[in-house]
């Protein structure tokens, strides 16, 4: 589906993903949709860089790792500021601690990438428990 440069090669992008593997009938057949990931919390200043230069960055990325050396037919630039959560040291202790609370309110409860993942199923599932846990807690409200 992908995969994650480690910092110290020193490459452009932190990630890669090969979204037509990802989701079904995002690419004609044939031909593959790559998304780069670049900048995050480790090095932000990429967000400043010129456009140009970063689909440069990119591409050369591509040829050295993949091989891929031909010209994209499509290329499009999203900067996304904060974009993603950065969990620090202690972070699922104080998740438990914050969910621990959430028993004093009856059908509140968290969900978001913000918890225990910032992918795409991370997050369903995080929806997912908080849905079952508030439809058990009104379940077990209910007069009998």
């Amino acid at each position: 589906m992908g995969f994650v440069a480690p910092r110290r090669e020193g490459r452009a992008m932190m990630a890669r993903s090969f979204s037509q593997e990802k989701y079904y009938g995002r690419a004609p057949p044939g031909q593959v949709l790559l998304r780069a990931f670049l900048g995050g919390a480790r090095n932000p200043d990429v967000a400043e860089r010129a456009e140009g230069a970063l689909i440069a960055d990119v591409r050369r990325d591509l040829s050295d790792l993949l091989g891929i050396t031909g010209e994209p037919e499509v290329v499009s630039l999203r900067r996304h500021a904060v974009a993603m959560a950065q969990y620090e040291v202690g972070h699922l202790a104080r998740v438990a601690r914050v969910e621990a609370a959430l028993g004093r309110h009856v059908g509140l409860a968290l969900a978001g990438n913000g918890l225990r993942g910032v992918g795409v199923p991370d997050c369903i599932e995080s929806g997912e428990r908080a849905a079952a846990r508030v439809v058990e807690e009104m379940e077990s409200r209910r007069a009998p």
